[in-house]
Parts: structure tokens; sequence; C-alpha cells
């Protein structure tokens, strides 16, 4: 994760954290896939196994990552998360 989103994300790190305990989730293996952020939420994704998909080229084309966990941020600050079909397969403890 780059400086700049570790900034942002450091004021929910723990509450992630807590998540990831209680749901059984790894939160290192969360750690390692990619982050994105949007104005009032970010995300964590993970490429295609072994980058391929379908004939795609993984990274060096459009092919979309795999959301594995999303999180909305409510104007209360509190967080709601939302796993996908790929949050198992990737991030279970």
């Amino acid at each position: 994760m780059s400086k700049y989103f570790m900034d942002f994300y450091s004021d929910y790190k723990d509450r992630v954290k807590e998540y990831c305990d209680k749901n059984g989730l790894d939160y290192d293996k969360l750690m390692g896939c990619y982050f994105g952020r949007g104005l009032d939420n970010f995300s964590f994704a993970h490429p295609y196994p072994n980058g391929l998909h379908n004939g795609s080229r993984g990274l060096l084309d459009d092919t979309p990552m795999l959301g594995v966990l999303f999180v909305d941020i409510n104007k209360d600050g509190s967080l709601n998360f939302r796993q996908t079909e790929h949050t198992r397969t990737f991030i279970s403890a």
C-alpha cells in the first residue's frame, strides 16, 4: 500500500482488523491485496490466480481484479463491510 493510501487507511485499520478477526478472515492476507478508495468507501481486490482468466493477460490488459472486501464509510464514521464470493477464497484464516 502506498503512503498516500496508508495515510487514509490508518484511521480504519483497527476496525478492519477487528472485523477480520470476528469473521474468520486473515488480516495479513487482506493487507496483501490491492487497495482502492473512493470518497466514502474503500476496497480490497485480488488479481485472478496466475493472472489468467478466459485467455486474458492479467494486469497487462483490461481484466478486472476480483473484489475481495468492500467497506462503506457511513456519515457517522461507522463502517459497513460487504464480503463477496471471492472473500473466503483469498483471505480466509
